[in-house]
């Protein structure tokens, strides 16, 4: 049986290709963008794919970590490349045991890695460090090398209530 197109269905079908090859283009297409836009996406699953160190931007300081770019893989098949992140020492060893998970709560668990320069919080103590500095008051920094550092931090916290912390 031969089937002959008609001017009217060879368009339809023309139509109806380049709709799939749209459709296909988009659901395998790969998105660069920086951390700041990243972390105002609308939380989704995902996986981080790979996760490479480059070269730092900026000066590195005592507690910077590596910079890194980060491929991500949404449950839609696309993919986001984040072209920077700045890390601290601690979240550079987070971020990369991220490939390791076959799921994420994504921007939420790129976003705690990132090394922000100047967070509210670091500005605070160092500013209240200063001041028991000037005043010749006594300080104590103790240090728990520690893989659950944030549980232990929490715990603290709530049992000791410093009130340093908020």
């Amino acid at each position: 049986m031969i089937t002959i197109l008609t001017p009217k269905t060879s368009k339809i079908v023309r139509v109806c290709l380049l709709c799939l090859v749209a459709l296909l283009v988009s659901s395998c297409s790969k998105t660069e963008m920086t951390m700041t836009k990243f972390s105002k996406l609308k939380p989704f699953k995902g996986k981080v794919t790979k996760v490479e160190e480059i070269p730092f931007k900026n000066p590195p300081r005592s507690v910077s970590g590596p910079d890194f770019r980060v491929t991500v893989t949404k449950q839609d098949g696309s993919t986001i490349i984040i072209t920077r992140i700045e890390t601290y020492t601690g979240t550079a060893i987070t971020l990369q045991k991220l490939v390791e998970k076959s799921e994420c709560d994504l921007p939420d668990e790129i976003v705690q890695c990132e090394d922000k320069h100047g967070q509210e919080t670091n500005c605070r103590i160092n500013n209240l460090l200063l001041q028991a500095a000037k005043a010749n008051s006594e300080i104590a920094l103790w240090f728990l090398p520690n893989e659950n550092h944030k549980v232990v931090e929490r715990e603290l916290l709530q049992s000791v209530a410093p009130p340093w912390n908020r």
